[in-house]
């Protein structure tokens, strides 16, 4: 039996740590087209990639002791799997635990009923509070609009439009949101 650790709980959403026998959960979510279109064109996710984000989450986990990562987001009265949330630094700033990425996948039939805006709230909340994080930001594409109104729901501001490299789709037209501990505190 593995002893879960919770990251954190909001009055619907528990959010645990992911283990390396999770890969299915991942499997399951990336697996439908709709999830994956801002992501990469709507293309599964494969085996191998699967296999190398599982990979990176528990080297998140380990890296930074459980403070920033990925988990798995759990409805706490079903028990069901939701999709994950992310707080973490940036890719290319690794050891910058001042200004942090969230953001998060979830599962269609958790779209449009609160969840990213609640769990996001609490994350930040944590983040400013107990992290010492300075500055909080996600990104998205420019056409995913239901992300960039939960970004606004959650106090974001827009920043700046980028190319977003990452992307395998045509529209690489991205942008980010942030917010700084200061203007958080201020809300």
């Amino acid at each position: 039996m593995v002893l879960t650790m919770t990251y954190l709980e909001t009055s619907r959403v528990r959010l645990e740590e992911f283990f390396p026998g999770d890969t299915h959960l991942l499997k399951e979510l990336d697996s439908d087209p709709e999830v994956m279109l801002y992501l990469n064109g709507g293309r599964p996710s494969t085996d191998a990639e699967i296999a190398l984000a599982m990979e990176r989450i528990l080297a998140l986990k380990e890296k930074h002791s459980g403070k920033f990562g990925l988990w798995k987001a759990i409805e706490k009265v079903s028990g069901d799997y939701l999709g994950w949330f992310l707080f973490r630094p940036d890719k290319k700033d690794p050891e910058n635990v001042k200004s942090i990425e969230i953001g998060y996948r979830l599962k269609k039939k958790c779209w449009g009923k609160g969840f990213a805006t609640e769990v996001s709230r609490e994350i930040m909340a944590k983040g400013f509070n107990e992290l010492g994080v300075e500055t909080i930001w996600a990104r998205t594409l420019v056409v995913n609009t239901k992300s960039q109104n939960v970004m606004k729901k959650i106090n974001l501001k827009f920043e700046y439009h980028y190319e977003e490299v990452e992307f395998e789709g045509k529209d690489k037209r991205g942008i980010r949101y942030s917010i700084s501990k200061d203007e958080w505190s201020s809300l």
